[in-house]
């Protein structure tokens, strides 16, 4: 049976070659659907709600609860396209949960300057959270001339205070690639300059600046610390080991007017769905045959090169994926001399949804006729062939035997 895992709107995607796996996930307010490699996660839905507040919706399938964010940093933003900056499959966050091409995020600066400082006052962040699947994450990214520090509430060791550093669960600490959305990217983040080194990562100090250098300008605990110069890529991601309710995030100086960038993703249950593709004889369907998904209003969803994503049909005319829960349609792409049928409706949810066989229709090679009419003309003519032979045949006996009498 051909494989495929697919995932909705407004993600990022591979394209799927035959066997290979494809995913499809995301959200309710993109403009065309994208789909992110394996293994992924859910991204919410940003929406602003005022310059100092946002709500990030969940998808159904983790029950659609509301991400609530305030912050008295400036400049706060929805980056919407998630293209400029996006943590690719060759990260380690993108090892984890997918490509976060395509997907919204947030950017935050500093508080408004307080004289006599020259640069922006510490910010803070306050990031409350529904309950979320064990192996949800966040990441923090363009870490390099500044620094956050990372306060969780929920259900530690000390339940109703902070979680300790590795109930934080930090990833990937103190090394690159994987900790450089910039390294070995392609497609390559818009704010990663074109060929250029980016050497750059940040560094996690679960102890402040206790821990020496490169820790020093940490002034608390459980603090991100950028290298202290202005590139390009630097990011830290946590998986919490416990429950969290509320993330506060404090934003601070070292250089320059820098702002961070806040992802939060989660993993969903995924539906399956399977169906056979048949030729007009019954057989299976043809070499070539491929299925295309699209969402419940019929736009498309695309890979990471903008083409409508295919789900290669198996030598015996099976094929199957999973999905987030929503509506869909299936379309059937056939070989030449085949017509599809039409598009099919399906409903993706907690149980296997298994599509009845959808037939194809032959196609006259050379006219592009369609050849079901022509075919049942031809049986009616051979029909009506045979009939006209006999009458013709007993009016010849009932000749010949007059003849005789």
């Amino acid at each position: 049976m051909g494989m495929g895992v697919v995932r909705r709107l407004p993600v990022a995607v591979l394209a799927a070659a035959a066997a290979v796996a494809l995913v499809v996930w995301g959200g309710p307010n993109a403009p065309s659907a994208h789909a992110a490699t394996p293994p992924v996660g859910s991204f919410p839905v940003w929406a602003q709600t005022s310059p100092s507040s946002f709500t990030g919706q969940l998808s159904s399938a983790l029950g659609g609860g509301v991400i609530a964010v305030t912050t008295t940093g400036t400049g706060a933003r929805i980056a919407e396209s998630g293209t400029a900056s996006f943590l690719g499959a060759t990260t380690g966050f993108g090892q984890r949960f997918g490509s976060s091409r395509y997907q919204s995020y947030l950017t935050i600066g500093l508080a408004p300057t307080v004289p006599p400082a020259t640069h922006g006052a510490d910010s803070v962040t306050t990031v409350t959270l529904p309950a979320l699947p064990a192996g949800w994450g966040f990441a923090v990214g363009d870490i390099d001339a500044d620094m956050v520090s990372i306060d969780a509430i929920g259900g530690g060791s000390d339940p109703g205070g902070a979680l300790t550093a590795s109930e934080l669960g930090a990833q990937d600490t103190g090394g690159t690639p994987l900790l450089n959305y910039c390294n070995n990217a392609s497609p390559k983040p818009g704010s990663c300059g074109p060929g250029m080194a980016f050497p750059d990562h940040p560094f996690w100090c679960d102890t402040g600046a206790a821990a020496g250098p490169p820790c020093a300008p940490a002034t608390r605990p459980r603090t991100v610390v950028g290298s202290g110069s202005d590139t390009a890529g630097s990011y830290d991601w946590f998986v919490p080991t416990v429950p969290v309710t509320t993330l506060t995030l404090t934003y601070q100086w070292l250089l320059g007017s820098p702002t961070f960038q806040l992802w939060i993703v989660a993993p969903a249950p995924a539906a399956t769905v399977s169906g056979t593709i048949l030729q007009p004889s019954g057989a299976a369907a043809p070499a070539g045959t491929v299925v295309l998904l699209e969402d419940a209003a019929g736009d498309p969803i695309e890979d990471l090169q903008d083409q409508p994503v295919s789900i290669p049909v198996a030598a015996d005319g099976t094929f199957s994926f999973a999905t987030e829960f929503g509506g869909y349609r299936l379309v059937v792409d056939p070989p030449e001399g085949f017509a599809a049928p039409p598009p099919f409706a399906f409903t993706a949810g907690t149980d296997p949804v298994a599509l009845p066989a959808l037939a194809l229709t032959a196609i006259l090679p050379a006219t592009g006729t369609d050849a079901r009419p022509l075919f049942a003309l031809a049986g009616v003519l051979l029909v009506l062939g045979a009939v006209l032979g006999a009458v013709s045949l007993l009016r010849r006996r009932g000749r010949s035997q007059g003849r005789g009498i």
